[in-house]
C-alpha cells in the first residue's frame, strides 16, 4: 500500500482531495496533509512516505523549495505537483527537480488524480527493483571479493616457501595489509564438526559458518582490529592486529575463553582455541599459524571446549616406531589363536601407551591401519587355504572401518572404530577357518605355529594326528594347496620378517629362532620368498621404509 501526503496552503483543496477518491479501495493510504513545505518535511521525518502531492505556491516553504529539500535528503519516494493556469515555468522547474507529473487544480478530477498517483507508483516500483538489483550485485561482488581475499589468506598461510612469491602477489591484489602483520593469532576449531552436520544439529552449513564468524568478530572487534580466515571444515584463524597484551598471556586467554563461552551459549556448540605467540611480519605469522594448527589436534586427547597456548603442546613422534614391532607380533599371534581376551588387553595397553606419551594422532591412526592390514593378510591366508576357488579376501568390507579410523576426531572415536574393526576381522577369521580344512590338517597347522622353532619331522607330524605320512601329505596338499614343507618354510619366513623389525635383532639369532641353523640356507630362502636378503630388509626397516 502506497503512503501519500498532500501539501497545500488552501484548506479547501486539502479537504477536497482527501474526499475526492476512496484511498484504501485503490490500495493507497493518505497519511496526512500539510499546509506548507516545512510541515511536509516534519511528516516525512516522522514516518516513511512514498508519494508527495504538493502545491507550488505556498508560504514559509513553497513547492520548489520542498522538492529541493527532498532531493538533498535523498528522498526515495516520488512527487506530483499541483498548479494553476500560468504556472508553467514553475511546473517546468519542478519536473527538472524530479516531479513525475502535474495536476491543474481548477480542472482536477478523480481519474486524473488516480492516474498521476498510478504513474508515480509505477516509477516507485521500478526504482525499488533497480535498487534491489544494484544491492544484489553489490552483495555478490562483495562476496566474490571476500572469497578471493579469504583464498589469498589461505594460500599465504598454507603455501610452502617455494610458491610463496605468487601467494604474496595475489595477497597484494586483494589489498591484504602485509605491512602491518603484527599481533596474535587464534586458531579456532569447531568440535565434532562433521558429526554436528551429519546428525542435523545444525543443518545449514552456511548459517553455521555465518554465526560462528559473527560471534568471533563481535567479541574480538571490541578489543582490537582483526581479520578472520575460513579454512573449511570448521577451522578458522583469527588474526588480531596491534595487540598490546600482557606478557603472561592473561588477556589473550580471557578473550579466547569468552569466545568459547558465547559460541556454546548461542549455538550450543563447543569450540577449541589455540593461541599463538606474538608475530611480527609474514614469516613469523606463518610459523605461529603452523604451531597453532599443529597444537589444535591435541583435541584428539582432550575434552571439547578448551583454550590453550599453542607453544605448550608437544607430541611424541618416536614411540610408535620403537614399539610397533612388539605390538604387531603380539596382535598377529593373539589374532591367529583367536584369543579375544588377549587381543582386548593388547589394544587397551597399546592405546594407553600412545595416550600417555601423547603420540601424534595421525601416527596413532596409522598404527591401527597397518595392524589391521596385517590381520587382513592372515584372514586372506586362511581363506586361500580353505577355499581355492578365487574367493575375494574380503578386504573391501574393511573400507568403512578404515574411513572411520582415518576420520576419528578423538581417542574415544578411534577406540570405538578399532574395537568394531577387530571384532569384524575376528568374525572373518572364524568364518575362514570354519570352511573346510579337515581337522587333522588344522591340528598340524596349529602344531607348526606352536613349535616353529623345533625340528618337526614328517613322521612326528603324522604320528601326532594318527595318520600315515603319505596320506597326511596328500590331504594337506588338497586342503591348503601347498606341501607341508612349503607351508613350514613360508611360516618360518613370515616369523623371521616380524623378528627382523625389532631394532636389536641379529640375523643369525633370527634364523635360529625359526629353526634354521644354516645361515646360508636362511639367506637363500629369505631372498627367494621376500625378494631381498635379510640384511637389506632389515636396513629398510631401520630407515623406516618398510612401514
Amino acid at each position: 500500500m502506497l503512503r501519500v501526503i498532500i501539501v497545500d496552503d488552501e484548506r479547501t483543496i486539502r479537504v477536497a482531495m482527501r474526499t475526492m477518491i476512496s484511498w484504501e479501495e485503490n490500495g493507497l493510504e493518505l497519511v496526512d496533509t500539510a499546509a506548507d513545505g516545512k510541515q511536509a518535511l516534519q511528516l516525512i521525518d516522522a514516518s516513511p512516505i512514498d508519494i508527495v502531492i504538493t502545491d507550488l505556491k505556498m508560504p514559509n516553504m513553497n513547492g520548489i523549495e520542498l522538492l529541493h529539500a527532498l532531493a538533498e535528503r535523498g528522498f526515495s519516494g516520488r512527487s506530483v505537483v499541483l498548479s494553476n493556469h500560468g504556472d508553467y515555468e514553475l511546473v517546468r522547474e519542478a519536473m527538472k527537480i524530479g516531479a513525475v507529473d502535474y495536476l491543474l487544480k481548477l480542472t482536477l478530477r478523480p481519474d486524473d488524480l488516480l492516474q498521476a498517483i498510478g504513474k508515480a507508483g509505477e516509477l516507485l516500483s521500478r526504482d525499488r527493483k533497480d535498487r534491489e538489483h544494484r544491492l544484489r550485485l553489490q552483495r555478490e561482488l562483495t562476496e566474490t571479493q571476500l572469497e578471493k581475499r579469504n583464498a589469498a589468506w589461505k594460500e599465504l598461510l598454507l603455501e610452502d616457501d617455494g610458491g610463496l612469491k605468487d601467494s604474496i602477489r595475489e595477497a597484494e591484489r586483494c589489498f591484504i595489509p602485509l605491512d602491518r602483520l603484527e599481533g596474535h593469532l587464534f586458531y579456532v576449531s569447531i568440535c565434532r564438526y562433521k558429526e554436528t552436520l551429519a546428525t542435523g544439529k545444525l543443518k545449514n552449513r552456511k548459517l553455521l559458518h555465518f554465526s560462528v564468524i559473527n560471534i568471533i568478530k563481535e567479541i574480538a572487534s571490541n578489543v582490537t582490529d582483526m581479520e578472520l580466515v575460513d579454512f573449511g571444515d570448521g577451522h578458522y584463524a583469527a588474526l588480531l592486529y596491534d595487540t598490546t597484551w600482557t606478557e603472561d598471556g592473561a588477556d589473550s586467554l580471557q578473550l579466547a575463553s569468552h569466545i568459547v563461552r558465547l559460541i556454546r551459549t548461542y549455538l550450543n556448540l563447543d569450540v577449541n582455541v589455540a593461541i599463538s605467540g606474538r608475530f611480527d611480519g609474514l614469516g613469523q605469522l606463518r610459523e605461529q599459524f603452523r604451531i597453532c594448527r599443529g597444537a589444535s589436534v591435541i583435541s584428539f586427547y582432550r575434552e571439547a571446549g578448551f583454550v590453550l597456548t599453542a607453544s605448550s603442546v608437544t607430541f611424541d613422534e618416536r614411540l610408535t616406531g620403537t614399539r610397533f614391532p612388539d605390538w604387531s607380533a603380539g596382535f598377529k599371534s593373539a589374532f591367529e589363536e583367536e584369543n579375544g581376551e588377549r587381543l582386548d588387553a593388547l589394544m587397551s595397553g597399546m592405546l594407553g601407551e600412545m595416550s600417555d606419551a601423547r603420540c601424534a594422532p595421525e601416527l596413532v591412526c596409522n598404527v591401527f591401519l597397518i595392524l589391521f592390514t596385517d590381520l587382513e593378510h592372515i584372514v586372506a591366508k586362511w581363506r586361500k587355504l580353505n577355499d581355492r576357488s578365487g574367493e575375494s579376501s574380503g578386504g573391501g568390507s574393511m573400507t568403512a572401518f578404515r574411513q572411520r579410523i582415518m576420520q576419528a576426531e578423538s581417542l574415544g572415536q578411534l577406540t570405538e572404530a578399532a574395537q568394531e574393526a577387530l571384532r569384524h576381522l575376528s568374525s572373518m577369521l572364524r568364518d575362514a577357518k570354519r570352511h573346510s580344512c579337515r581337522k587333522e590338517v588344522l591340528q598340524v597347522i596349529a602344531i607348526l605355529h606352536e613349535r616353529l622353532d623345533d625340528k618337526m619331522t614328517l613322521d612326528m607330524l603324522a604320528t601326532s594326528v594318527s595318520l600315515n605320512e603319505s596320506y597326511l601329505c596328500r590331504i594337506f596338499k588338497q586342503d591348503t594347496g601347498k606341501s607341508i614343507f612349503q607351508y613350514i618354510n613360508e611360516l618360518k619366513i613370515d616369523r623371521a620378517v616380524e623378528l627382523l623389525k625389532q631394532r636389536d635383532a641379529r640375523i643369525k639369532e633370527v634364523a635360529l629362532s625359526v629353526g634354521i641353523e644354516d645361515p646360508f640356507y636362511f639367506n637363500r630362502l629369505f631372498k627367494k620368498m621376500v625378494g631381498v636378503s635379510p640384511s637389506e630388509y632389515r636396513k629398510n626397516v631401520l630407515e623406516g621404509h618398510h612401514t
